[in-house]
């Protein structure tokens, strides 16, 4: 099997927060992923039947982006904190789905809320995660309403009934950060951090566990 992954260090939109729309006209983030995959999948580096993204933040709403667009083109997709934004096309091909988050992000409120923005210097209405969730579930065509099977000191698990998996990790403790990563943002504007799960970890056993029929892989 090979193992190739891609971690573009540059942001590839001009929106320097999720709410912000701008320079949405100009940076195309679709057609930059579809540069990148093309570009690996011709020199031979990835299996195109277990092609996967995953993204933080402004990278998650990214990849539920590129999910909706080019689901035929992935295998499993992994948002972490980070919420579905725009319009979604309608649903051909649905994504298995893993997305992680901590309990105490100030910045991704899981209930939402009135938020100080680190950015704009203001405070920002955000909405509650589970509109996120919801919105996610409705267009996989699984429930709409999560169902708790797993509760430790470390997480909550809960799945979206349905024929594709969604499952979602919620993180208790944990603010604004990669699960298990350095936690490059003071506490102060991202929340506590600690490093008791490892997402990466997670992440990489859930993709695994997934691959594109045959019949269904296309460019």
């Amino acid at each position: 099997m090979l193992h190739s992954t891609v971690s573009p260090s540059l942001p590839t939109s001009k929106a320097e927060q999720e709410d912000s729309q701008e320079g949405s006209q100009e940076i195309n983030d679709v057609a930059f992923l579809d540069t990148v995959m093309d570009q690996m999948l011709q020199q031979g580096l990835v299996d195109r039947r277990r092609v996967y993204v995953t993204g933080f933040s402004n990278g998650a709403a990214m990849t539920f982006q590129y999910a909706a667009r080019r689901s035929h083109r992935l295998a499993a997709i992994a948002p972490v904190a980070g919420y579905c934004r725009g319009t979604l096309p309608p649903s051909t091909h649905p994504v298995p789905t893993l997305y992680l988050i901590g309990d105490a992000d100030p910045l991704v409120p899981l209930h939402g809320g009135q938020v100080p923005s680190p950015w704009e210097g203001r405070l920002v209405r955000r909405p509650p995660v589970a509109e996120s969730l919801e919105r996610w579930a409705t267009w996989l065509g699984c429930s709409p309403i999560p169902r708790l099977i797993e509760d430790t000191p470390l997480y909550r698990r809960e799945i979206y009934p349905g024929t594709v998996t969604f499952e979602v990790l919620i993180v208790k403790g944990l603010g604004h950060h990669w699960p298990g990563g350095r936690g490059g943002w003071s506490a102060r504007i991202a929340g506590p951090h600690h490093t008791h799960l490892n997402a990466t970890d997670m992440i990489w056993h859930f993709f695994r566990q997934h691959s594109i029929p045959e019949v269904a892989t296309g460019a």
